[in-house]
């Protein structure tokens, strides 16, 4: 043995060193090699590369590096005052295209200071150092939002997005991610999940699509692209100009966008990945996309446009992006995505790259341990160059271990250089290095370690066919101590929790040699797991016995999360051991959806096809979003309320404890008589291919008036519009409707030629496309909700094939305006000024009774504010009242539906317009010239006896109207019954609602709410529980592929009848079956205890072959049913003998069943994190307890006999009559 003396200066060195800490190099290409530039770093996130190579490295915690010459400085160049916790901190680095002469590097991080936000600042690099940052010479550009004002998230700490690149015009494109609050992701005048192009000074350039200095500076003057969920890395193309985005995706797909033309909006979070057009006509689709399947995220990209073309010709011009969890790097064609090819793998959590001007590749590894969170010391910053010719390099060196005797040891190591590499380990134990045979690869494992091998040093040869490279020695030393005992004391085994929760974490450890370790050497962290992939929530925290943490209500949405809480315990010797607690959420489901099929509801802004069932954590929030109207089988409905009585379409709900329903309701509206589209005057001269547009008859040729009727697959229309694409007629509306209706297609007059494509837009919107139709198409029908709408747009465009024989008909195109019976109108003016006829005064005076029948008016006094202008003849129009900030004004009003007409503008002055009518926007920052007005019309719905308007965030004084109508909506609209028929509102239709139908059945439930109403049965709203409500759910019952129930036995039901269809049979041991243990769940309670057990069993098999008149009788009625730990079979003795038993006894052929509905799943559903480990084997048990009694022969009143049946291993959950 060695003399422990010669390595006493080393040994406070030595660690137990945990192996997923150390990463092999990557798996390059033929002829490609990998070099390690900088190791050993903790959460590198992004970098840029001078022309002279060298790097500007930034790490999440705010520092930067430099590399030079592939060296890495000791010295920081700079520290930003950055928040890093989460995903926020240091996230864009950029160099100033004009940096050799300016010296100026940009970045984009969280602020620290006064609060969280993100910031866009300059910094300037010290011309004389050329690798450290001019002290004070931060320049602050553009701040964000504090993180404390968005709507959703006030805390949010991921999806901050971050990446910045200069474009070819020398502005700057931000990449923001949506915080966690999508709500804004789709409004322009929010920042979030966004692209900002701003100039170099921060100001938003004039250029961008939505840039209008008129109106003020905004975030819409910043805009360049939108539609963004976690915009985390990309690249603009030196060569070219594209501008390419990676947007980090949700549950299903990573997206590459291209980002190189204005206006582009990616569809987030309406869409994620591919999507069908001709839904969401108004998103523009990803470069490419790639599934969940493949990789959880992409974190970087580059093109490959370097001074020098370095790599071969087959990877010019192409992109370089990363997989993240699939430690990969790809590479795809700009110009065909279809070429998408994988470059290098094994890459340990590959993020951001850069290529330098020389064409090498730079890539950061953030390194990790399992999932993928940042570990301590981890990070690599790696080269990748493409040689034919090089030695081997040794990269990672093999480092000291330190282990307790009797445990395993690994040495690893990498290198780089031309392929292929071969390994030696070599070992010296005090005389000379000799190969260990059969150690030929990057990593030495030494299965068990004595104290004899103490002192040995271990390195590896590597050898090409160019040279020979040797590692460092490194000692391995060998201890009786043993490595510590962490132990987790709390959170418990099987702790569980809901958002909002606080965990309590605490432990300790013991060691053989230094007894209870103090706290310094504990070592806490805890992360946030997410399906496969992780989040870093507390960092790693040393000095504590414990802490706690509260777990936020406003997270990642996913059921599939848990906390992992990881103690770690360092001994005096070095020696260390890590633990870990997970900890579970309870998971609930809660149900969007309708009173109607085929409304999608928004579920935290992504569109959802109802109803659905989404599972969630219990407490998290989540946004709901019922659309304003909606085509659906019953044509077009509008939205009404929710169920549980909330009046906003957009609400935000906590994941309920139980599974729940939330149910929008729509009702339909009697609209008044047509007035068609020919009849109209059109806002503008219409665009026409050929000839003028024709009213009532098809387009003819190129002269006036020689159409012929208008004429779609065979059917006549007296009125409509024939047109030629191109074509585009505009109308403008004011807001008077709210309906438009037309068929569409290609007119028969030139058939079978012609292909076109219909789109509608609203105030420039697309909010209609047909996609392509021939004249063979059936004919479509257009059906939109126009409330609100200015103008309206018809166009026609050619199928892509030219304009020859695209003759298009809008038929019998017609407008609608909701029926409705004129109530009270009000004319806002000056006081003492002519009152129009048939108005009512209001000269801003407070709400008050005024005399004449009505109490109205404002908030607080405003008669400084009235206004008459003598300038237009229209006295409705040349008076108005300015709203004061943040003031309303209010009519009484009986509660129900009222068709409101609202007109703004200013006779005099421009002017700038935001109003809501009873929570139902009219207008946002709507800008108008003096003596310019728009007026509009659209149902609201008074709930409190007060018809309310308010201006929203306007300014003071900004928003001026001049008059009001209201009418009341004839017959109030009619209420749409609830189809899908869940009466317990938990979001799935079982026996359970059957149970609650028939426990309402007959009630008068006039005075009850309408969520009452439901949970009694009452599923169309009339007031009671009858004959038309069980239609309702027998109709869905069938539908949803049920087994028929029996009305009779679900009021009356006979003993034994757990499935209601009137017999007692096998399908009534199946419900029995599933719902055993349960006290919820009581279809099969057969003695009504509360309680489905035993007892109920022993109801059903005295029973079994009853039924209610009119339904089967028993006659001889075979089953089937499993008691454990035999099957017992229910036989007829009359029945002749088809096999044997065992014991010789005969047994009746079992004919061919007919397979029926098992009504309820739960018993073999997958276990819950929240249910007690022990409930399924206790339920088991009792099966086992039930079935008891049935282990001999036993003969029931009717004859037939449950015998044993040997080899048969499942139930048959079947009958037949014979």
């Amino acid at each position: 043995m060695r003399n422990p003396a010669r390595f006493g200066a080393r040994r406070r060195a030595l660690r137990f060193e945990f192996l997923e800490d150390r990463k092999l190099l990557a798996v390059v290409p033929d002829g490609f090699t990998e070099t390690a530039v900088a190791t050993g770093l903790t959460s590198p996130i992004t970098m840029d590369i001078e022309a002279d190579g060298r790097i500007w490295l930034a790490y999440q915690d705010g520092r930067i590096e430099v590399i030079e010459n592939d060296q890495l400085l000791p010295t920081p160049a700079f520290q930003l005052d950055a928040d890093g916790s989460g995903e926020r901190g240091l996230q864009g680095i950029e160099l100033d295209p004009n940096f050799e002469s300016n010296h100026y590097l940009y970045v984009y991080y969280t602020a620290a200071s006064p609060e969280s936000h993100n910031r866009l600042s300059r910094l300037t690099v010290d011309p004389l150092t050329e690798n450290t940052i001019v002290p004070g010479s931060e320049v602050v550009l553009l701040d964000l939002p504090f993180f404390s004002t968005f709507p959703q998230n006030q805390d949010p700490i991921w999806h901050m997005g971050g990446a910045i690149h200069f474009l070819q015009d020398g502005t700057i494109a931000v990449q923001v991610g949506d915080h966690l609050n999508n709500s804004q992701v789709q409004d322009l005048d929010e920042p979030l999940g966004k692209v900002l192009r701003v100039n170099p000074d921060g100001t938003p350039a004039g250029d961008n699509p939505y840039y209008n200095a008129a109106d003020g500076i905004g975030w819409r003057d910043y805009v360049w692209s939108s539609g963004l969920r976690n915009p985390f890395s990309g690249d603009v193309d030196p060569a070219t100009g594209r501008y390419f985005i990676n947007d980090v995706g949700q549950g299903a797909w990573e997206e590459i966008n291209d980002a190189t033309l204005p206006g582009a909006n990616f569809g987030w979070p309406t869409t994620e990945g591919g999507f069908d057009p001709g839904a969401f006509p108004q998103f523009d689709q990803p470069f490419h996309a790639y599934s969940h399947a493949e990789d959880v995220a992409i974190t970087g990209g580059a093109f490959y446009s370097p001074q020098i073309d370095q790599f071969p010709v087959e990877y010019q011009g192409k992109y370089f992006y990363s997989q993240f969890g699939a430690g990969a790097i790809k590479v795809i064609d700009p110009d065909n995505p279809a070429d998408n090819q994988t470059f290098l793998t094994s890459a340990a959590f590959p993020m951001n790259i850069e290529f330098a001007a020389d064409g090498s590749m730079y890539y950061i590894a953030r390194g990790a341990g399992a999932g993928g969170a940042p570990g301590i010391g981890t990070g690599q910053v790696l080269k990748v160059q493409y040689a034919a010719s090089i030695p081997p390099q040794i990269v990672q060196q093999p480092a000291d271990l330190l282990r307790s005797v009797g445990y395993s040891a690994a040495f690893t190591a990498s290198a780089a250089g031309s392929t292929p590499l071969s390994y030696q380990w070599q070992r010296d134990s005090g005389e000379g290095f000799a190969d260990i045979p059969g150690a030929t690869g990057a990593e030495l494992a030494l299965a068990s370690v004595a104290l004899e091998d103490s002192g040995a040093l271990f390195r590896v040869v590597v050898t090409n066919e160019f040279g020979t490279a040797t590692s460092d020695a490194a000692l391995l030393e060998v201890t009786t101590d043993t490595p510590p005992v962490p132990m987790i004391e709390l959170p418990l085994e099987g702790a569980v929790y809901r958002a909002g929760d606080v965990i309590t974490f605490s432990g300790s450890a013991a060691d053989a040699q230094d007894g209870e370790l103090p706290p310094a050497q504990l070592t806490w962290q805890v992360d946030f797991h997410h399906d496969d992939h992780l989040h870093p929530f507390l960092p790693p925290t040393s000095g504590l016995t414990g802490a706690q943490f509260t777990v936020p209500v406003n997270s990642e949405t996913a059921a599939n999360v848990w906390f992992r809480i990881h103690l770690t315990a360092t001994d005096s010797a070095g020696l260390t051991t890590e633990t870990s607690r997970d900890v579970y959420p309870v998971v609930s489901e809660f149900t969007p959806t309708a009173n109607v099929d085929g409304v999608s509801i928004e579920v935290d802004g992504q569109p959802k096809v109802t109803p659905i069932n989404i599972p969630g954590v219990v407490n998290v929030n989540r946004t709901l979003g019922a659309p304003a109207f909606a085509t659906t089988g019953e044509g077009l409905v509008y939205f009404d309320q929710w169920l549980d009585g909330e009046a906003e379409r957009q609400r935000v709900i906590a994941t309920p404890e139980d599974d729940t329903a939330y149910v929008a309701l729509y009702r339909t509206y009697e609209f008044g008589e047509p007035v068609y589209a020919s009849d109209l005057p059109l806002a503008e001269t219409p665009s026409n291919g050929w000839g003028p547009i024709e009213l009532d008859t098809s387009n003819g040729e190129d002269v006036g008036g020689d159409g012929n009727p208008i004429t779609l697959n065979g059917q006549v229309y007296a009125k409509g519009l024939g047109v030629h694409a191109y074509s585009e007629v505009a109308y403008d509306l004011n807001g008077a409707f709210q309906r438009f209706v037309s068929d569409i297609g290609v007119d028969d007059e030139n058939a079978p030629n012609g292909s076109v494509v219909f789109s509608v837009l609203a105030d420039g919107q697309q909010v209609f496309t047909s996609g392509l139709m021939t004249n063979q198409s059936e004919t479509q029908t257009v059906d939109l909700d126009v409330s609100g709408v200015t103008r309206l747009t018809l166009i026609v465009e050619d199928g892509g094939n030219g304009n020859g024989s695209d003759h298009a008909d809008w038929a019998d195109a017609r407008f609608f305006s909701v029926a409705a019976t004129p109530v009270v109108s009000v004319n806002f003016q000056l006081d003492g000024v002519p009152t129009p006829v048939g108005y009512l005064a209001d000269a801003g005076e407070v709400y008050a009774d005024r005399g004449n029948g009505w109490s109205y008016g404002w908030q607080s006094d405003h008669t400084d504010v009235s206004r008459d202008r003598d300038v237009n003849a229209d006295q409705r129009l040349d008076t108005l009242l300015h709203f004061h900030d943040g003031q309303d004004w209010e009519i009484e009003l009986p509660n129900g539906d009222y068709l409101v007409t609202a007109s703004i503008g200013d006779a005099g002055f421009p002017s700038d317009h935001t109003l809501n009518v009873e929570g139902v926007n009219y207008w946002t920052q709507q800008p108008l010239a003096a003596n310019e007005f728009l007026f509009q019309s659209q149902v609201v719905t008074v709930a409190d006896g007060r018809l309310t308007l308010d201006s929203g965030p306007a300014p003071d004084k900004a928003t001026r109207i001049n008059y009001l109508e209201i009418k009341a909506v004839e017959g109030g609209g009619q209420l749409l019954p609830f189809a899908a028929a869940d009466v317990d509102l938990d979001g799935h239709l079982n026996l359970d609602d059957v149970l609650a139908f028939a426990a309402g059945w007959g009630l008068d439930g006039s005075a009850l709410s309408l969520e009452q109403r439901v949970g009694q049965g009452d599923l169309d709203f009339d007031g009671d529980t009858d004959n038309a409500d069980w239609d309702l759910l027998d109709a869905r019952w069938i539908a949803e592929g049920n087994a028929p129930l029996s009305l009779a036995a679900v009021l009356n039901p006979i003993a034994g009848d757990y499935s209601r269809d009137g017999v007692v049979d096998p399908a009534d041991h199946q419900v029995w079956r599933a719902s055993y243990g349960s006290t919820t769940s009581l279809a099969a309670d057969g003695n009504g205890d509360g309680r489905v057990d035993a007892a109920d069993y022993t109801v059903w098999r005295d029973n079994l072959g009853a039924s209610i008149p009119s339904a089967p009788t028993q006659g001889s009625v075979e089953a089937a049913v499993e008691p454990s730990p035999v099957l017992l079979a229910l036989t007829d003795p009359a029945q002749p003998a088809a096999s044997r038993d065992d014991n010789g006894s005969t047994l009746p052929e079992l004919q061919p069943a007919v397979s029926r509905f098992d009504p309820f799943l739960e018993f073999d559903r997958p276990q819950r994190q929240s249910e007690s480990a022990g409930e399924g084997l206790d339920r088991a048990a009792s099966l086992d307890a039930a079935y008891g009694e049935l282990s001999q022969d036993e003969t029931d009143a009717s004859g037939l006999q449950l015998r044993p049946v040997s080899g048969v291993g499942r139930p048959l959950s079947a009958w037949r009559y014979k």
